[in-house]
C-alpha cells in the first residue's frame, strides 16, 4: 500500500514507511475532502452497538488474517467520532 500510494518503501525503517503511508492516505482523503468524523455523517454514539453488529457480519471482515473483536471494532468507530 506505501508503495502504491508513492512513499519510498527502501526506508529501512518499517515505523517510517508505515508513518508516511498513513501521511499519505490522511491528505488524500483531505484533498479530496473525505471526512474522518462519522458523526459528520449523521453517526451517533448510540449508533457503535449497532455499526459494531453490521461490521462484523461485513463480508469482507471474513477474509482478513486476524479477526478483529467487537471490541476492537467499537472502539475504532468511538475514535472515529
Amino acid at each position: 500500500m506505501a508503495k502504491a500510494s508513492g512513499v519510498d518503501v527502501t526506508i529501512p525503517n518499517a515505523e517510517l514507511v508505515d508513518k508516511a503511508a498513513i501521511d499519505t492516505i490522511v491528505k488524500l482523503s483531505a484533498d479530496e475532502c473525505i471526512s474522518s468524523d462519522i458523526e459528520e455523517l449523521g453517526a451517533k454514539a448510540d449508533d457503535i452497538p449497532t455499526l459494531t453488529e453490521n461490521a462484523l457480519k461485513d463480508a469482507c471482515g471474513f477474509i482478513n488474517p486476524i479477526q478483529a473483536t467487537a471490541e476492537e471494532i467499537s472502539e475504532i468507530f468511538r475514535a472515529a467520532m
